[in-house]
């Protein structure tokens, strides 16, 4: 179920690539390539991020000792209307311009665009170490897929992140694990590990020998890890080259003070914290890439390891969320509001 989180991430480029030869902004310089890319892909991956570090408690308390749950959940993190568009600013780039259409671009999380781009190389053609001719080459700016999710269904534009965990209960504080070990398939391969722990707190305040049974209230902590590692080699590519693929890296810190009332059947839960972390996106390899001179030749350029970024995503996070007990088989569901606010759904089997 994990490795769906990373293809969906690289579905986005992968289809975008497809669709509106996005691989053609590499003709830019790397510098110019690694600008557009940021700002394009900066919704996806901060809301991947923020994603991977929700869904670690669906309840204020902990399990007694040697009681465990198995939980299944859906996050989807909204990027904010703001989100969906950045202003391409000539002056913050060396040889890539607006040939036609407007200069408001969408990210990945926007519409559609008719803008055509342009770059407009230096060459040294005689090989002399004097630039004396230009490299010309254009190419339709990439769109976004907000439409092509809620063509999909979605009933807005969000990034979905399926995750399971496993939860072991050590007493008074509980141990939570995400783990899936190195799988590939079709060029994707995938790995995945996290670690919370939850404490409760509420045991520190309480007189000796009382029933926790009787206990409505709950209060915890909780500190949560994540790291997704994940790779890419296309089956194809726009432009001819060795060894390309793209390699991505997701770690998120998630902390927070947690509280609840049960009863019994139903309970409810809230949580403020902070939730954090960090993306970095590379796309390594050689791509020889095809440009026309002054004079209508048809001149190849080879480039290597074009891109080198890292997203960084931070926000204060508070939670709501209310639980179902059916015995031993709980349903969930919570929302968070932080930059990118998130919805948190599932199912889980847990034994006190």
């Amino acid at each position: 179920m994990k490795k769906i989180l990373f293809i969906i991430a690289l579905s986005f480029a992968a289809n975008t690539f497809a669709q509106s030869t996005f691989e053609a902004v590499l003709a830019g310089s790397q510098d110019d390539a690694s600008r557009y890319f940021k700002s394009y892909f900066n919704p996806v991956f901060k809301g991947l991020t923020y994603n991977i570090g929700q869904g670690w408690y669906n309840s204020a308390r902990t399990h007694k000792k040697f009681g465990f749950d198995l939980t299944v959940s859906v996050s989807a993190s909204r990027p904010p209307i703001t989100a969906e568009n950045f202003t391409f600013n000539p002056a913050d780039y060396n040889y890539m311009t607006v040939k036609t259409g407007s200069n408001v671009l969408p990210t990945v999380a926007g519409d559609v665009t008719t803008t055509i781009m342009q770059v407009d190389l230096p060459y040294d053609s005689d090989n002399d170490g004097i630039d004396d001719d230009v490299l010309h080459q254009e190419f339709n700016a990439p769109k976004g897929v907000k439409q092509d999710l809620i063509d999909a269904g979605a009933p807005f534009s969000a990034f979905p992140s399926p995750m399971a965990q496993i939860g072991f209960g050590l007493g008074h504080t509980d141990l939570s694990v995400r783990y899936m070990p190195n799988v590939g398939q079709n060029g994707v391969e995938v790995k995945l590990f996290g670690l919370a722990i939850k404490h409760d707190l509420l045991q520190h305040f309480k007189k000796e020998n009382s029933d926790d049974k009787k206990d409505k209230l709950s209060l915890a902590i909780l500190a949560g890890y994540t790291k997704l590692t994940a790779s890419f080699t296309p089956q194809s590519s726009t432009f001819p080259g060795a060894n390309q693929n793209t390699s991505i890296i997701i770690t998120n810190f998630d902390i927070e003070a947690i509280a609840g009332i049960n009863f019994k059947i139903i309970e409810f839960y809230g949580g403020i914290g902070y939730n954090s972390g960090k993306t970095n996106f590379a796309v390594n390899g050689s791509y020889d890439i095809s440009y026309t001179d002054s004079s209508n030749n048809t001149i190849t350029k080879t480039i290597t390891d074009p891109m080198n970024i890292d997203f960084t995503a931070g926000s204060m996070k508070t939670t709501i969320g209310t639980r179902l007990n059916l015995a031993f088989f709980k349903i969930f569901a919570s929302y968070s509001l932080q930059k990118y606010n998130s919805f948190n759904a599932g199912v889980a089997i847990s034994i006190r």
